[in-house]
């Protein structure tokens, strides 16, 4: 319907209600109360019920919204668990890649380094004692007599 007959038919309409209400006045306002407060209490009732339906619609949308969240988060579990499963994995072929070849799995320990004794005779002759300078010790090697430092074998003294 057009906007022009709408405003037709309601003057109609109000021309109508106010001829009756002048006709019969108080019986008329008396029944249009009554029908006027049945009318708010089934429009507030159809509200709430569209209201029930809206929160039904929304937790059930909800629920799938979480079932898509813990999806996810199981998901990431199993990842990880992969992860963790390859890493192990690796370090098992590791480990047996070491040993074929013959290494040990672990490093062996360093071993302690052995101290001489600040004085008295050692295997090479006296040591220095401590009031004796370090340069005058009979442990170090001067470049002399054509001996080059790079060629001494150091490995027996952890160097």
């Amino acid at each position: 319907m057009s906007a022009t007959i709408l405003v037709i038919l309601s003057g109609v309409a109000v021309t109508a209600l106010a001829w009756l209400l002048l006709r019969f006045g108080k019986t008329l306002a008396r029944w249009a109360l009554i029908f006027g407060v049945l009318a708010a209490v089934i429009i507030l009732g159809l509200a709430l019920l569209e209201n029930a339906r809206a929160t039904r619609r929304a937790v059930t949308v909800a629920t799938v919204a979480s079932a898509g969240a813990a999806g996810v988060s199981g998901l990431a579990v199993i990842l990880s668990g992969m992860l963790l499963a390859a890493v192990g994995v690796i370090g098992y072929l590791a480990l047996r890649l070491r040993t074929a070849e013959g290494r040990p799995w672990l490093p062996k320990r360093k071993q302690r380094k052995r101290r001489l004794p600040r004085s008295g005779s050692g295997l090479y002759g006296t040591l220095p004692s401590s009031e004796e300078p370090i340069w005058a010790s009979p442990y170090t090697v001067e470049e002399s007599d054509g001996l080059d430092l790079a060629d001494l074998d150091l490995s027996d003294w952890g160097w």
